[in-house]
């Protein structure tokens, strides 16, 4: 262990009293990385702890917890080159799989066993991993096969970790064998366009039937034998599940769920079977329903318990299901779903998307409901003609799409020209014009804003301020290199052009 105390202060020949750790580790929280204007990314943030390491025993242990807390294994050669200097999560893997010398006395066995525990050490503080790009065929680092099962090897030994993603990764026996080392600690897996090396053998099930998940993940299946069945996964005791599968989805809700709290579907087919099970989903408190599909635009016949169904905190849903699920306990509501009908021999190729209108959603609105909404998400066209800031008096978080499919692709704010609604999305000057000149007009307890997924507006004391997701920085950055026209607030885009890699 590293052992340390707090740094002393001195000016001079004159001790100065100490500067509280708690102080310290509130300038270490800031450090790290997070949405927000202002903040840093991870690449700033791991370069800075890189730095921070070399002052003084507490900034090193606390600078390694930070460091290691995420690691990530990429078989990309480009991110291999671009690796930060002082933090190599491959070098760790290398250690922990390495044997102890057999000759512990020498100088050259001390100094292997000392790496040896500080890898061991440092293997501790790990709470997630993230595997990425492993399957793709192409820029992948040499023998990529090899590290990957030494670094399978490796995980097994980090006891703490509780979250695990998957971006095109094989899921070979290797892993399997360490998911389940990994069933005493392992909360969340998330896998996306993730294959099985091999039909699973009733052993390796029975490795799969041993996690304890809290959170489940299942993104860009191929819908084959490929794919993890999801029938060898315990689910009993699901938080969390998302899924963009629709037979992953229509399995999971055959069955009911004692402390499921969130459910995210991007695609429903039958939603008389979604519906009867939010009957038996009492503890549900989040439900997220990208898009719809069905017949001859036919809306479904169903008849509901309203005391029934679960009290829902935060729903996104298509404009159609609203009517089933429309509560007074919701806080933040979401109209972006998409709504597909499919016209039979048509279905497979040409699903067609109807514009909804002004009608089909007003008489959803009841005068009563919307009271306690404070997040509230619709198409752009919507905000003027519902009179919005009438009807969510609450309302503390404003979301408007320029791009949805259901809906006119027309632009209602009247006092501005608007050559296209898109051209919205990289117009950081005309979205603050927007909020600033109209927007919060209506609505000046609103705190925060968004014109588009990738860029949030914040507002601080000093007014509104533009920030990039952390998760959308490597596509926003991609956009701009390759001549993306925009207009930029604060250096808002400019910050993510320049940052490294």
């Amino acid at each position: 262990m590293i052992e340390w105390s707090t740094p002393a202060r001195r000016s001079g020949h004159r001790s100065l009293s100490l500067i509280p750790n708690e102080v310290y580790l509130e300038i270490f929280a800031y450090l790290e990385p997070r949405d927000g204007y202002g903040t840093l990314d991870a690449r700033e943030s791991n370069h800075i702890f890189v730095n921070l390491s070399r002052v003084c025993r507490l900034f090193c242990a606390a600078s390694l917890t930070a460091l290691y807390r995420r690691v990530r294994f990429s078989a990309r050669n480009e991110d291999h080159t671009a690796r930060t200097r002082g933090m190599n999560p491959d070098a760790l893997c290398a250690l922990l799989v390495r044997r102890p010398p057999r000759d512990a006395m020498d100088t050259f066995g001390r100094s292997s066993a000392s790496e040896i525990e500080l890898a061991k050490m440092i293997a501790s503080w790990v709470r997630e991993c993230v595997f990425d790009a492993w399957a793709e065929p192409r820029g992948r680092i040499p023998y990529a096969h090899l590290f990957l099962e030494r670094n399978w090897r490796a995980v097994r030994r980090m006891s703490g970790l509780t979250a695990l993603t998957l971006r095109s990764t094989p899921i070979t026996k290797a892993l399997l064998r360490t998911l389940s080392a990994l069933s005493g600690t392992l909360k969340r897996l998330s896998l996306r366009a993730c294959a099985l090396e091999s039909v699973l053998t009733d052993k390796q099930s029975q490795w799969l039937d041993s996690l304890r998940l809290d959170v489940l993940e299942v993104f860009e299946t191929f819908e084959s034998w490929e794919d993890i069945p999801l029938e060898a996964i315990r689910l009993k005791d699901i938080v969390e599940f998302r899924t963009d599968s629709w037979p992953y989805a229509e399995h999971f809700l055959k069955s009911s769920y004692s402390r499921l709290r969130c459910l995210e579907l991007h695609d429903v087919s039958d939603i008389p079977l979604l519906l009867r099970f939010l009957e038996k989903a009492p503890t549900l408190h989040a439900l997220t329903v990208q898009s719809i599909m069905t017949d001859h635009s036919e809306t479904p016949r169903v008849e509901l318990d309203s005391e029934t169904l679960p009290q829902l905190d935060a729903l996104t849903v298509p404009p159609m299901l609203l009517q089933f699920l429309s509560r007074g306990t919701v806080r933040t509501l979401s109209l972006l779903g998409e709504e597909s009908h499919l016209y039979d021999e048509e279905i497979a190729f040409f699903p067609q998307l109807r514009a909804l209108t002004e009608t089909d959603l007003a008489s959803l609105f009841r005068s009563e409901a919307p009271a306690c909404i404070e997040g509230l998400a619709i198409p752009e066209h919507l905000y003027s003609v519902f009179s919005v800031h009438s009807r969510f008096p609450s309302l503390t978080c404003l979301v408007l799409s320029f791009d949805h499919q259901n809906y006119a692709k027309r632009p209602s704010f009247d006092f501005l020209i608007l050559p296209s609604s898109l051209a919205c999305l990289w117009d950081l000057q005309l979205q603050k014009t927007l909020i600033v000149g109209h927007i919060i007009v209506s609505f000046p307890q609103l705190n925060s804003a968004s014109f588009t997924s990738f860029v949030k507006w914040e507002l601080l004391n000093h007014g509104w301020h533009p920030y990039v997701l952390q998760a959308e920085r490597s596509l926003v950055k991609s956009r701009l290199i390759s001549g993306k026209k925009h207009t930029d607030v604060d250096g808002c885009f400019a910050a993510v052009n320049c940052t490294p890699g």
